[in-house]
């Protein structure tokens, strides 16, 4: 809790941070877009970005987390959900109860 009140003070406040961390703390991932998408658009970024001789190593280190999470099976899934993925891998859940809104 005293990790999100310092981001949602500080500059690493964000509409998607507010709007994440609830579905990460409550375990709650309703669909709001699919991994898959996500995926299929950042690989039109890569593609465009390959054409123009541009080498985006933090674009790349996402794409393959992204590549990933869908390989998992988490295709149709909301992206938000994909925490899990890094869950599996470090052995923890991450959970908590979010500040009311």
């Amino acid at each position: 809790r005293a990790r999100n009140d310092v981001l949602q003070n500080a500059s690493g406040a964000s509409l998607v941070w507010t709007r994440d961390v609830r579905k990460i703390l409550t375990r709650t991932f309703p669909p709001q877009g699919a991994v898959r998408l996500l995926s299929k658009d950042m690989d039109l970024v890569g593609d465009l970005a390959a054409a123009m001789g541009m080498s985006l190593p933090v674009f790349e280190a996402a794409m393959r987390f992204w590549v990933r999470a869908r390989e998992a099976g988490m295709g149709e899934e909301d992206p938000t959900s994909a925490v899990r993925l890094y869950e599996r891998e470090a052995g923890v859940e991450i959970h908590g109860t979010p500040d009311p809104q």
